[in-house]
Parts: C-alpha cells; structure tokens; sequence
C-alpha cells in the first residue's frame, strides 16, 4: 500500500500521539477499540489467507499498543465523551471526504485492495521490502 494516508488507523495513531503528549484535547479511545475489532476480524477471520499471521498480529498488536497509549493518558476519562465523540466522527468525515477524493471508497480499501497489497508477504518479508533489501 503505497498511500499510508488511505488506512484510517494512521490518522487513528496519529491523534493518539497527540493526545498522549498533550497537542490534542480528544481522546481517539472508542474508535481505535473499534479499529482493533476491524483489524481482528480482517485479519484473522475474513482474509486469513491473505495476511499472513505474522502480519495480522504486528497490524492488531499496534491497534492495542495505540488503544492503550489513549486509554494511560487519562483512564477515568468517559468512553463516550461527548466532546470527544463529535471531534472523532468529525476526523471520520474528513477521512471519509480524503478517501473519495483520492478515487476510491472504504469497503474498496478495507476489502479489496488492503487483502491484497497484503497477499502473499510475511511481515519480517515487508520489513525487508521497505528497507529496500531483496
């Protein structure tokens, strides 16, 4: 997957980041717990035979890291805040509007083209790849 910008949890991770050091008042906590059910079920259910498990298990390993990372920021905080639910369905519009704009639709990405961008590759593999090594 050449454009990162496309996979909504980047944006997620992104705002947990932030959130964690302070930069940003909302906690992004309810959609990245639903971001690691997502990432659960289409790796390890749906599309098992395109993502190997060790890709499936650094890919839900670092939704939960993510998840916790907002979750230590403040853990008395309200899983439904209300502030924070309108500035997250916000960002999802956002998102939303980027996703068409660059041609294409959620359940394309999520069901098509990330299996695919995937098939056939271990992580240790992508790592490689990405290091530029053969």
């Amino acid at each position: 997957m050449r454009k990162k910008s496309l996979v909504f949890s980047w944006w997620l991770w992104a705002l947990s980041v932030s959130y964690y050091l302070g930069f940003n008042p909302y906690s992004p906590l309810l959609p990245l717990l639903l971001a690691v059910g997502v990432a659960a079920y289409t790796t390890s259910i749906r599309f098992t035979s395109d993502y190997h498990w060790s890709k499936g298990a650094v890919i839900i390993g670092l939704e939960i890291l993510f998840a916790l990372l907002s979750y230590v920021k403040d853990p008395s905080r309200s899983l439904l805040n209300t502030e924070d639910a309108i500035f997250n369905v916000v960002v999802f519009l956002i998102y939303l509007l980027h996703v068409h704009l660059n041609g294409t639709d959620v359940f394309t990405l999520y069901f098509k083209t990330f299996p695919e961008s995937h098939r056939g590759e271990t992580f240790m593999e992508h790592v490689k790849k990405l290091m530029g090594r053969p």
